[in-house]
Order: structure tokens, then sequence, then C-alpha cells
């Protein structure tokens, strides 16, 4: 893990590249705010992790791309604190995971007056990204 936030601990994303290998790069917990403003996400798991996890914090993504090359997810918040976990879309580029489109529909939301267009790659890959409507 890169980077843990607990209780009402709070980290701003500018810029970097951060790569995992079977681990969360960003994990928001009970009450933690995680911000990510730019950077590249790369999640290389051979197991079932997710690449940005909230288990009851909130996480604000205005920026950023976002990519697992394995069995990994790259959003997903905790089933035991659905009732306080959330991630806020703005902004970002998710390739082959349309962010809308999880088991978290209510708790992974796009923000209001913005939308996801999809383009896909020469190598086939699908870019998801969240622009303004």
């Amino acid at each position: 893990m890169i980077a843990y936030a607990q209780s009402t601990g709070s980290i701003i994303v500018e810029d970097g590249t951060y790569t995992v290998k079977d681990g969360t790069a960003f994990w928001a917990g009970n009450g933690a705010n995680i911000t990510i403003n730019g950077g590249t996400f790369i999640g290389e798991n051979t197991l079932d992790y997710t690449l940005i996890y909230s288990s009851g914090g909130v996480i604000d993504i205005y920026d950023g791309f976002f990519q697992c090359k394995g069995n990994g997810g790259i959003l997903n918040v905790a089933d035991a604190n659905r009732n306080t976990a959330r991630i806020n879309l703005y902004g970002g580029t998710f390739v082959n995971q349309d962010p809308t489109k999880t088991q978290d529909p209510n708790n992974i939301l796009l923000a209001e007056g913005y939308t996801v267009v999809s383009e896909t790659q020469e190598n086939g890959d699908v870019w998801y990204t969240v622009v303004k409507k």
C-alpha cells in the first residue's frame, strides 16, 4: 500500500506515478479524506485487490490515469461501511473499467454536471474519461 488515511486524516495527491503489485494504492478509512488531483495509478495485481479503496472514508478524484493490469479492480468501497464510504468522480481516465458501472452505484458517484466518454485505443483498450457535460 502506498498510502492509508485513517480517521480524520487527509491526503492530497497532486501528481506522480504509483505502481502496486498485489495491493491497494490509496485507502481512505473511517472518516478520512483522499483527494486525487492527478497522477498515474497502476495495479499489477495477480490477486483480487482494488487500486483505490474507501472503507468508511471519502475519496474525491479530479484527475488521474488509472489502470489495473491483472485481476484487481480500480475503484471499490467496503461492504461493511457502505453508509459512510464514498468515491466522488470529477475527472480521471480509467482503463477498461467504466467507473460508473460498478457494484457500488450508490457509493461511487459521478459528480453532478459530469459524464463519462469512452475511446477505444489502437491496442484494444477502452479509456473511460470523466468530463464536464
